[in-house]
C-alpha cells in the first residue's frame, strides 16, 4: 500500500507540474512535491516504521485532501486576469531604508535579544532547572515551555513581548528591502546593514530554544526571490531555474544548520550522539507515520478539541485562565 501511495503522490506531482508549465512554487505543485519527498524519504525508515502495515483509508485521506487543495489551484487559474498572461519584465527602482530607521531597528534587535536571554537565564534559574552553559540553558527553557510553565507569574514580560514582535517585523521589512535590491540589481553595500537586522530574528528564535522561524524566513527568501526575480525576466523559465538552483543551495544550507543547532539548543549532547539517518528521517516523515497511527487509534479526547485546538485552549488557559491547560 505505501509504495501505491508513493506512485500516486508521484503522479499528482508531475500532473501539477506539467499543468503549471514547470511554475516549481507553484501552490498545487510545492503541495504536491512535499508530501511526495516526505513519504519519499519515510523508505528509509520502512521496515522499523512497518510501513508495509499502512492503511488503505489514510492513503484516501491524504490523496484527497491533496486533490481538494490542487482544485482550488486550478479554479484559481482559470479564473485569473488576462494582464497575468503578459511576460513583459516589470523593473523597479532601489529601495532605501532611512538611516535613522536602520539605527533604530538595530538598537530594538540588539536590546530585544538581550532582554529576552536575561528572562530566559532568570526562567530557567526561578525554577531549578539545569544551567551549566548556554546550550543547556537554552534547553531547559525549552522544557519549561513545553510543560507551560512561563506563565502566569512566570509570563514573558510585556515589554519584552513587544520587543520581541518589533524585532520580527523589522527583520521581515528589512528581508524585504535587502532581497529586493539584490534581484532588482540595485544592491549597495550599504544593504548589509539590512542584513543584520534580518539576523536579530534566527537570533531571537535560537534564544527561545526554536528553530521555526528559521524555517519560515528561508521560506519567505525564496518566495521573495521567485516573485522578484519573476517580474525582473518577465515570467519565464530562467527564473524557475534559478529558483531550483538557489532553492537546492539553501535547503541543503538549513539541513546543516538544523542539525548544528541541535547541539547549540542542547537537544543533542553531541555529534556523536546524534543519528542523523533517525534525526532527518523523524523530522521529515514522521508526520506521514504518525497520521497513520492516529487514524488506526485515535487519541480520546477528555475535552472537545483537546488535540485539534492546543493553541487556542492555551490561550484561554494564558488569558482568561480557563480550567483546561
Amino acid at each position: 500500500m505505501y509504495v501505491l501511495f508513493l506512485v500516486i503522490l508521484l503522479a499528482i506531482f508531475l500532473f501539477n507540474l506539467v499543468v503549471y508549465k514547470f511554475e516549481i512554487l507553484s501552490p498545487p505543485v510545492l503541495l504536491s512535491f512535499m508530501f511526495f519527498f516526505c513519504a519519499f524519504v519515510g523508505i528509509i525508515r520502512y521496515d522499523d516504521w512497518r510501513l508495509n502495515e499502512y492503511y488503505g483509508f489514510t492513503v484516501l485521506v491524504i490523496v484527497s485532501g491533496i486533490l481538494v487543495f490542487c482544485l482550488g489551484g486550478y479554479l484559481g487559474s482559470a479564473c485569473r486576469l488576462n494582464y497575468l498572461k503578459k511576460n513583459e519584465p516589470i523593473r523597479h527602482s532601489r529601495i532605501e531604508l532611512d538611516r535613522l530607521c536602520t539605527v533604530v531597528f538595530i538598537i530594538i534587535g540588539i536590546s530585544g535579544n538581550v532582554i529576552f536571554f536575561y528572562y530566559v537565564r532568570k526562567m530557567v534559574l526561578n525554577l531549578g532547572y539545569a544551567h551549566n552553559g548556554i546550550s543547556q540553558m537554552l534547553y531547559s527553557y525549552y522544557i519549561i515551555k513545553m510543560k507551560l510553565q512561563n506563565v502566569g507569574d512566570n509570563n514573558i514580560p510585556y515589554f519584552a513581548n513587544v520587543l520581541n514582535r518589533f524585532v520580527t517585523v523589522n527583520s521581515v521589512l528589512c528581508l524585504y528591502i535587502f532581497l529586493h535590491n539584490i534581484c532588482f540589481r540595485k544592491y549597495e553595500k550599504k544593504d548589509l546593514w539590512l542584513l543584520l537586522i534580518i539576523l536579530f530574528w534566527p537570533i531571537q528564535s535560537i534564544i527561545k530554544s526554536g528553530r521555526g522561524d528559521i524555517l519560515v524566513l528561508l521560506a519567505e527568501s525564496i518566495y521573495l526571490m521567485y516573485f522578484f526575480w519573476n517580474m525582473y525576466y518577465g515570467w519565464n523559465d530562467t527564473v524557475n531555474n534559478k529558483i531550483i538552483k538557489w532553492g537546492s543551495r539553501i535547503f541543503g544550507v538549513f539541513l546543516i544548520s538544523f542539525i548544528i543547532l541541535a547541539i547549540v539548543l542542547g537537544k543533542r549532547n553531541s555529534f556523536a550522539e546524534l543519528n542523523v539517518k533517525e534525526y532527518l528521517t523523524k523530522y521529515i516523515s514522521v508526520g506521514i507515520r504518525n497520521f497513520d497511527l492516529f487514524l488506526k487509534n485515535p487519541v480520546r479526547s477528555d475535552f472537545f478539541g483537546q488535540e485539534t485546538f492546543p493553541g487556542f485552549h492555551r490561550i484561554l488557559y494564558n488569558y482568561l485562565v480557563l480550567e483546561y491547560k
